[in-house]
Parts: structure tokens; C-alpha cells; sequence
């Protein structure tokens, strides 16, 4: 029987395995500033071209791509994959390999364990083939070709992310996608896991069908529907692409929708990924660390319930190290309207993203100065009451942020805005830690009292 090895057990080898160590016991290795350069042991290659990066321990090959989506073979910028690769060996075995050089204990695993394992496995090859045959379905399609063409899809856009159509014959397993596009959900690894299919008619068409349907008491049809089995806070919408691009720039695009994605990455921005119309997850933080993201710009729809998500996700983020920016869009667009009115393969849109982009902070606060400036304009009997009702809000902002630096420069920016003394500021900001502080302390240990 094929050897499977738990997902838990394959990144914690990773996460062990030293990969400049590896590679330099198949050829040499120099120290070239942060990362290492060495000769690519998988092309003729004359001048060191295998750039190693040992802290997301990947490598990557400048002149043949290995380590990339774009070799033919060595897809895998990893440490498995170099062995695997290297030694011209099964998948399973490089990973014990690897096992042993690092001294890991292989899982031993129960037979119900190790079934399991194979079922995932087999799900993942029929996923693979049901993706092929809603891939060559749609290409077949005209009325869906021509729904996703008026969309701004493109037929390489198509290619690259294997949309797909679910026709009548399909197994019974994928019967809730029957006349539906079909886009496929890829794993962190690139393995297809689900598919959501999405009704091939515009939002106006659909809603005007779903009135009808109530009108009958029939049933009313969903804009998207998924495939049974998967939860959406797991994985990221374009993650198996993202990831590499993530990796170089430590910066991730966070947006909603699948066709968001899809049309960032023909503008250029490839490091983009969706949370497919869900609130970012902790395990979904967790891909984004893994792809090595220290800063995150969060494209949430224009919308209140945009705005809303922005907020919940600046929550989370706060808690795991990771810098948070934001684009914001003008209510009543999302990044797929945004891209389309830049023209086809325009790629100064990342650019333009980089440009504009804000620190969230800088945006909460200026959306608090606006809200308020009003009240303090035209309002003179309670002007105090409203200068103090601001700073509070503001206040909220500043103590989320921990470098000492950033936090320095915008007390003395706000004090310059507010017309509040720096020293004011500073002080209020120290009450509010120390009482933050002393909450914290009490629910852990109700007896406690502060000095």
C-alpha cells in the first residue's frame, strides 16, 4: 500500500529540516547578504543561480525557475521536494530521507489512521479528474464562455485557475453544481479539495428569477454553492499561486470574492488571495504566516459590510505580529471593478496599490477626524464633550500599536491635528494601558490588587 504521512507531521519536518545544510551536501553553498546562492543542480548551470532564503527555508532558481510553479519538475521550493527531486525518488521516500536527516521519528500510525490517509488521498485524485472533466466541459460551453468573457474572464485566465462547468451528467457526489461555473478550491499544496459553482447569469438576472420563484413558492436559487465537506475559514482562494509571491514581498492582499483574485493576478497582483465572502479565520492567519506575510493589505469591498470586515480582520491580525494596511475602495466597488477599469494586463495596479495604501491606524483615525470635525466645527456648546468623545476613539487606535516609534509619531501628529498637547496624549494613552493591564490581571486572578 502507498505511503501517506499526516499533513501535522510534513510541516513540522520542514519546519526542522535545515535546508542550506541540504543542499550544500549536493553542491557548494555561499553566503550572499541574508540568503545563499549555490550552483542549481537541476540545469547546467555556470553561474550560482539557486537563491535559499533560511528564513522561510525555500529556494529558488533564478534561471530555470525550479522551486516554482513555472519548472517543469521541481515545482516544490521546499526541502522534501529538493530530495525528492535531487534523488530522483518517490515522494514518500524523501520524506523519510529527510526524516532521517533530521532525526525525526516517523508517525506510527494506526491502520485506521493510515486508512484514512488513503482516502484522502483517493478523494484528491478524484477531485483532480472531476476538475479536468468540468475543465473540458466548459471550453465547450459557449453561453458560460461568453458570461465569463462579458465578466473581463479571459480563456488564459480560465487555464490558470481551471474554472470549470458542472453539466447534467455529473456525479451525484457534485449534483448541487449541475448548470453552474465552476471554480475549483485549491489546498496550501495545490491540490483541488472543493469546487463552488456559480450561477452564469448576472446579480440583476438572478435576483429578478428569485422573485419570480418566491412568487410561485419555489425554491430560490443561491448566487454560489459549494461542494459538501470542506469549510471555506481552512484554505485561501488562490494561495497555491499567492504563495511564492507572498514569499518574496512578505505581503499579502487580502480580498472577498474568487473573481477578485482572479483579475488582481492578471494586473500584476499575484500575491493576492480570497477568504471566498467569509470573515478571515485564525487558521486562514495561520496559511498566511506559513507563506512568510508580514504585512497584510486588506481590499474589502467598499460596502458597510466591507467596512465591517476590515475591522474584524484588523483584530485578528493584531494578535500575530503581522502589519496591517489598507486600500480603500469607494462605496459600491470591490478590486474586480477596480481592475477592470485599468485595462487588460495592466500591471500598475500594483503599483497604484502599493502607492495608496494606508497603515489601517492612520485610516481609523482619519475616519474618526471626519465623523467628528463637524460636531466640533458648527457645534459650539459641546465641543468639549465632542473633543473628548474623539480622543477617546482615538485612543482605542493608538493602543494597538506596540513600536514605540510609530506610536511617538502619531501622538505628535494628532497633537498638531487635535490641538491636544503631546504630553496629554501620552499620558492618557499610559492610563489606558494600566487599566488595560490590571483587567487583564484581574480576570486572570480575581484576588489581585494593583499597588
Amino acid at each position: 500500500m502507498k505511503r501517506h504521512y499526516p499533513t501535522e507531521f510534513l510541516d513540522q519536518l520542514q519546519q526542522q529540516a535545515n535546508l542550506v545544510e541540504i543542499i550544500s551536501s549536493y553542491t557548494q553553498v555561499e553566503k550572499m547578504g541574508k540568503n545563499y546562492l549555490a550552483q542549481c543542480p537541476f540545469h547546467d548551470d555556470h553561474t550560482p543561480s539557486l537563491q535559499i532564503n533560511p528564513e522561510t527555508n525555500t529556494f529558488y532558481c533564478h534561471a530555470c525557475a525550479a522551486g516554482s510553479k513555472n519548472h517543469s519538475e521541481v515545482k516544490a521550493c521546499n526541502a522534501i521536494g529538493f530530495i525528492q527531486h535531487i534523488e530522483k525518488i518517490p515522494f514518500p521516500e524523501a520524506v523519510e530521507k529527510l526524516a532521517l536527516i533530521v532525526g525525526l521519528s516517523l508517525p506510527n500510525l494506526s491502520p485506521q489512521q493510515q486508512a484514512e490517509l488513503e482516502r484522502r488521498s483517493e478523494w484528491l485524485e478524484l477531485m483532480s479528474k472531476v476538475g479536468e472533466t468540468f475543465h473540458h466541459n466548459l471550453k465547450n460551453n459557449q453561453n458560460s464562455l461568453q458570461y465569463l468573457g462579458n465578466r473581463g474572464i479571459t480563456h488564459l485566465d480560465i487555464d490558470i485557475w481551471k474554472l470549470g462547468y458542472c453539466g447534467d451528467e455529473t456525479h451525484q457526489n457534485f449534483a448541487n453544481l449541475r448548470n453552474r461555473i465552476v471554480f475549483p478550491l485549491f489546498d496550501y499544496n495545490g491540490d483541488i479539495v472543493s469546487f463552488t459553482g456559480r450561477v452564469p447569469f448576472s446579480t440583476i438576472l438572478l435576483k429578478q428569477l428569485n422573485e419570480k420563484a418566491k412568487e410561485k413558492n419555489q425554491k430560490t436559487q443561491p448566487k454560489y454553492k459549494d461542494t459538501h465537506g470542506v469549510n471555506k475559514g481552512d484554505h485561501l482562494f488562490g494561495m497555491h499561486i499567492a504563495k511564492e509571491y507572498i514569499r518574496q514581498s512578505r505581503i499579502a492582499i487580502i480580498v472577498e470574492g474568487w473573481t477578485d483574485v482572479i483579475s488582481l493576478h492578471r494586473h500584476g497582483a499575484k500575491n493576492a488571495v480570497s477568504t471566498m465572502g467569509v470573515a478571515l479565520t485564525q487558521n486562514q492567519i495561520n496559511l498566511l504566516k506559513r507563506a512568510g506575510a508580514k504585512q497584510v493589505i486588506l481590499m474589502r469591498d467598499g460596502d458597510a459590510a466591507g467596512i465591517l470586515a476590515t475591522e474584524r480582520d484588523h483584530k485578528l491580525l493584531l494578535d500575530h505580529d503581522i502589519k496591517c494596511f489598507i486600500y480603500p475602495l469607494e462605496n459600491g466597488m470591490d478590486p474586480d471593478n477596480l481592475c477592470l477599469s485599468f485595462g487588460y494586463y495592466n500591471e500598475n495596479l500594483l503599483k497604484q496599490i502599493y502607492r495608496f495604501m494606508q497603515p489601517i491606524e492612520q485610516y481609523k483615525i482619519a475616519k474618526i477626524y471626519k465623523e467628528t470635525q463637524d460636531d466640533i466645527l458648527y457645534h459650539y456648546g459641546i465641543i468639549n464633550q465632542t473633543q473628548e468623545d474623539r480622543l477617546e476613539k482615538v485612543l482605542d487606535v493608538l493602543i494597538t500599536i506596540n513600536d514605540p516609534v510609530e506610536l511617538d509619531i502619531y501622538i505628535r501628529q494628532l497633537s498638531n491635528l487635535l490641538l491636544i498637547s503631546y504630553d496629554a496624549i501620552k499620558d492618557k494613552i499610559r492610563y489606558r494601558r494600566e487599566k488595560e493591564s490590571q483587567q487583564q490581571a484581574k480576570s486572570i486572578n480575581p484576588a489581585f490588587t494593583p499597588a
